[in-house]
């Protein structure tokens, strides 16, 4: 159908828990593992993470949120949602499908705001005293915390390097609107924050207006759970509980499947491999925030829709300045 042809495909489909060969004397020697150690298949990082924090069962979903984002969940059900991404989960995978979505940009967003925009912050935070100062991701949040839900009208599209789902668009670029004299950086920088958790919803609608069953609370991994600021906006703008899930590293996620290939654990045990202290530590949404993003996310979506056959026309007239 893709007119691909077969002789570039695997020889064979495996497992992610099945044992694939052994090591052989050379890279035995590299990694200093005895030879003949069993190699298991593994999985795709999104998918070995999500089992790493714990996604066992059906309607479980976690949020990765490190430079990019993937939020994904597993179902027994044929995929029914083309903006998503489907795939054989990486434990059960006859019976279970992992689905996902994903944003380009997600912590790289505050990133960039960081390191073109925060040199007062960076200053601070490598201050030379002894102990040092705050890290500039705090002083920023700090600040952007006494910004209401919203941003005082600042919106941004976080598409940074085009977007994944559910838009696919590589045309697709970062947009603010909204700035008058009034705004400060804190109302971007919050405005960057709201708008990849924007992100987040969107791919999230994409999902339950499949018609998929997800549970209510969403599950977040990675370098966004430092951000209490940040937890609170992913929490009031999806309007569900946000827990800091633990686990999260795909290194785990492939220690599990090599204990069940190895025959050290089985599946249904695996749970018990999760430090559940972290679990609990879920932040509620904020009513009153809630009822404000409510009101925003449609133009969050809508804006885009606006500004699609404008990216593609000013992504055209680009290559036409390069060449």
């Amino acid at each position: 159908m893709l007119g691909i042809d077969t002789s570039r495909f695997p020889e064979r489909l495996v497992a992610s828990h099945d044992v694939v060969g052994k090591l052989h004397a050379a890279g035995a020697s590299h990694v200093g593992l005895p030879e003949g150690t069993p190699v298991v298949a593994g999985g795709v990082d999104a998918a070995v993470a999500t089992l790493s924090a714990g996604v066992f069962h059906e309607r479980q979903h976690v949020a990765m949120l490190g430079t990019s984002m993937c939020w994904g969940f597993i179902h027994d059900e044929a995929p029914r949602e083309p903006g998503l991404v489907s795939m054989p989960y990486v434990l059960d995978p006859l019976r279970r499908t992992y689905t996902f979505g994903g944003a380009a940009t997600a912590g790289a967003v505050p990133a960039w705001f960081v390191d073109r925009f925060g040199g007062i912050e960076r200053a601070v935070e490598s201050w030379s005293g002894d102990v040092g100062g705050p890290s500039a991701y705090a002083q920023l949040d700090a600040r952007a915390a006494e910004i209401p839900p919203g941003s005082d009208g600042v919106l941004m599209l976080p598409y940074l390097m085009g977007e994944r789902s559910p838009i696919w668009d590589p045309d697709a670029r970062g947009t603010i609107t909204g700035l008058t004299l009034y705004h400060t950086r804190a109302h971007v920088y919050r405005a960057a924050l709201e708008g990849v958790a924007f992100a987040l919803r969107h791919n999230v609608e994409a999902g339950v207006h499949a018609g998929y069953a997800i549970e209510d609370t969403i599950g977040v991994v990675g370098g966004a759970t430092k951000s209490a600021l940040w937890m609170q906006i992913l929490a009031d703008v999806t309007g569900r509980t946000v827990s800091r899930a633990a686990g999260g590293e795909a290194a785990f996620g492939d220690a599990m499947l090599g204990a069940v290939a190895m025959g050290l654990a089985k599946p249904e045990d695996l749970d018990a491999w999760i430090e559940t202290a972290d679990i609990h530590r879920a932040v509620e949404p904020n009513p009153s925030a809630v009822v404000v993003y409510e009101r925003l996310f449609p133009h969050f979506v809508g804006l885009y829709e606006d500004l699609r056959e404008r990216f593609a026309s000013m992504a055209r007239a680009q290559e036409g300045m390069n060449t």
